[in-house]
């Protein structure tokens, strides 16, 4: 066996849980792999009896591998006769042995005990294809089921309509089936309750979302454009476009409400981008004789690029509830 670090060495003592992390390539499975053989070798027990589980098939097949190899250079360099057996005899059980996904640990326990949980022994897992076209099929049978009810009808047409499509509908039901978990807990805390507290419940996170955008992206980009202006000023105090963008930044700063605050932005950015390729303009705001930094201008520029969708969203209408 190689040299190991005081780490990894640690790593081998199995009467211990341990969380091990390191880098790719730094000997983590070479540490599992003798681990395993460690617990197999020492507590002289039968295979079947040690499950280890990865994340894929071929970190499975690697560890697998590493294993097999470990005990073939301990088998040849063994002097000890009753570990040279036990090496033996764990060597020609390693083809049998619980080293797999966590999928195929579970196919396994299900393909044994299928009596017992009234499963058919011959069962076989679906793969990811299958079941994604299953699951659309099941969709577009759901959805014409649907509409060809009087009652529902008009309300999955409206859903559809809402949502700008068909497609979408059904990638919408799709999240909906592969997180039905949390969704379900949802349905059994928050849509219990009233229309009326679901909507405050969603406004509050709506809320806190914008909130952290504005300090995470916007309030740097305030401060940018704050710069720039000022600039803008010392070469033109008139400067009308600059004026109209300060008096926008003051009441950005002045106001508290996220979604206001976001509009004085969207206002912002329609006095200083053009309205082609979303840069600064030069005609009546930033001439070319201006000295000014290029760095706050690209700044400036690749955020009002990252927010735009942001932006351009319309916080106009009346709320449902007051």
């Amino acid at each position: 066996m190689p040299q190991l670090t005081p780490h990894q060495e640690a790593a081998l003592n199995y009467k211990k849980h341990i969380s091990l992390t390191a880098n790719a390539g730094s000997g983590k499975t070479f540490v599992l792999a003798n681990r395993y053989i460690e617990i197999a070798l020492q507590e002289n027990i039968p295979l079947n009896k040690i499950v280890a589980i990865t994340f894929t098939e071929k970190a499975a097949g690697e560890l697998n591998k590493k294993i097999a190899n470990e005990i073939d250079n301990r088998i040849i360099d063994e002097k000890n006769s009753e570990i040279f057996n036990r090496l033996q005899r764990i060597r020609r059980q390693l083809t049998s042995a619980n080293i797999s996904t966590i999928h195929s640990f579970c196919i396994n326990l299900l393909k044994e005990y299928s009596p017992e949980i009234g499963v058919d022994a011959n069962f076989s897992p679906i793969n990811q294809q299958d079941a994604e076209e299953l699951l659309e099929l099941t969709i577009e049978d759901f959805i014409s089921r649907k509409i060809s009810n009087s009652e529902l009808s008009k309300d999955i047409k409206d859903i559809i309509r809402l949502l700008g499509g068909k497609n979408t509908f059904v990638n919408q039901l799709k999240a909906i089936v592969r997180f039905r978990k949390p969704i379900e807990k949802l349905g059994l805390s928050l849509y219990s309750q009233s229309n009326e507290e679901i909507y405050r419940f969603y406004i509050e996170q709506i809320t806190n979302i914008l909130n952290e955008i504005i300090n995470l992206e916007i309030n740097p980009l305030i401060k940018l454009i704050t710069q720039l202006n000022n600039r803008i000023l010392e070469f033109d105090e008139q400067n009308q476009t600059a004026v109209e963008i300060k008096f926008n930044v003051e009441k950005y700063f002045n106001e508290e409400l996220p979604q206001n605050k976001i509009q004085y932005v969207s206002t912002i950015s329609e006095l200083l981008l053009t309205k082609s390729n979303r840069t600064i303009k030069k005609r009546g705001y930033r001439k070319d004789s201006y000295e000014i930094d290029e760095t706050i201008i690209s700044g400036i520029e690749n955020i009002f690029n990252e927010i735009k969708p942001l932006i351009s969203i319309s916080f106009d209408e009346k709320p449902l509830y007051t």
